[in-house]
């Protein structure tokens, strides 16, 4: 703590000086930006759910969709052949699109063959842009060396040329500044002291021997010593200072700028804080992670289907997965579909990883009348008879 009498403001104009010469010009990028708290929380939040689904590949044969088992899933899913294993490569992947606005992911194809992925930090990426404003092209350097946008997995936002795009901290700067900036403030606040600021009140003049004893044994006192006593003399009195306006300005801005920060994220506070509503948490799911896994999805198939492929072949994330924290809405979901005959049994306890039962029958509810809307003919289970709307009828004979 450094004493000071609450009408001199020499002191408070010094420190404002010193903490405004460390906050000015500040740029933000991403390491700073990742500093602050709230930002953190929303691109980790965000980059887990897209984690949590695993991507499929699918084709479509006949009006029938079957799953594929390849070995893009795997390089997508578990083993990319780099150093980055795939959660992770996805994880700085979806924060580069957040916070740059672009995302890289090098493809490393022997033919026709993906043989690994690659992640590729933007600040490593420079591009080269066609200047015809129709048919557009590209070239992508990565240290010096050139390639093309096809050789890439590529995640952007904002973007007028599909390769490169801006993030938040192109597009937002400002109040992550505000922010950051405050954080640095109070940091030097903490550094100042950290004690309540105050003045001492003495009757008499003190010389300057007197004063400079006087802030020694003050600053001993919060410093990690024995010496935490002072002893003021006769005629000598603390009386504590009031929080200035801009500590207090400080203070209540904190909640103000991190709900803003969740707003660029579109991720609200309290689906931040696990306090949201059903239907809170679905609005979310649907207006900020549905639209990232569409954009990833139709690059995945612009970029790693061959062009023989693209006509039958799909990748898509599975929906599923963001329901499995709620399993009674999961079981409701399965019940229903179980008993619309969407699904069957063993089917059901293949999306949920069990064994099979070997049950391959669909359930028929016995109340319910069949119709043949173009032979005209009615069947009822419950009784074997069928009829005709023109008035015939007969038992199913088959029926015992």
């Amino acid at each position: 703590m450094w004493p000071f009498h609450q009408k001199e403001t020499r002191s408070d104009s010094n420190i404002n000086m010193v903490f405004n010469s460390m906050i000015d010009d500040t740029v933000i990028d991403a390491a700073k930006a990742m500093q602050i708290p709230t930002v953190k929380a929303c691109v980790k939040f965000i980059a887990g759910i897209i984690n949590s689904s695993p991507i499929k590949l699918f084709k479509l044969v006949d009006n029938t969709v079957e799953e594929v088992s390849d070995n893009r899933t795997n390089l997508l899913n578990d083993d990319t052949g780099d150093l980055l294993n795939a959660v992770q490569m996805k994880e700085v992947f979806i924060k580069d699109y957040l916070l740059k606005g672009n995302g890289y992911i090098f493809i490393n194809r022997q033919g026709n063959k993906i043989e690994s992925l690659h992640y590729v930090n933007s600040n490593n990426v420079t591009i080269i842009n066609d200047v015809e404003p129709i048919f557009k092209r590209t070239e992508i350097l990565i240290n010096g060396k050139k390639y093309y946008d096809f050789d890439f997995i590529k995640l952007t936002q904002n973007s007028t040329n599909g390769v490169s795009g801006a993030g938040i901290i192109n597009t937002s700067s400002e109040i992550l500044k505000v922010v950051y900036d405050s954080l640095v403030y109070e940091n030097a606040l903490v550094k100042s002291g950290g004690a309540e600021k105050g003045f001492l009140k003495s009757t008499k003049v003190l010389t300057q021997d007197a004063k400079d004893k006087i802030k020694e044994a003050w600053r001993k006192m919060f410093t990690d010593t024995d010496d935490n006593v002072i002893v003021l003399d006769a005629g000598m009195e603390f009386q504590s200072a009031s929080l200035s306006s801009t500590e207090m300005q400080l203070n209540e801005n904190k909640v103000i700028n991190s709900a803003e920060i969740c707003k660029l994220f579109c991720v609200p506070p309290n689906v931040l804080a696990g306090t949201a509503s059903v239907d809170e948490y679905n609005n979310f799911i649907k207006s900020t992670i549905i639209p990232i896994y569409s954009a990833l999805v139709c690059e995945l198939n612009k970029m790693l289907l061959l062009e023989s492929e693209k006509d039958s072949y799909y990748f898509a994330f599975d929906p599923k997965e963001l329901l499995k924290s709620d399993m009674e809405k999961l079981f409701n979901a399965y019940r229903v579909a179980i008993n619309a005959n969407f699904m069957q049994i063993d089917e059901v306890r293949y999306e949920l990883d069990l064994k099979p039962l070997g049950f391959n029958r669909m359930k028929l509810n016995l109340a319910d009348v069949l119709l043949d809307p173009v032979s005209g003919e009615i069947y009822t289970p419950n009784t074997g008879t069928k009829a005709n709307i023109n008035g015939r009828s007969e038992i199913d004979e088959s029926r015992s």
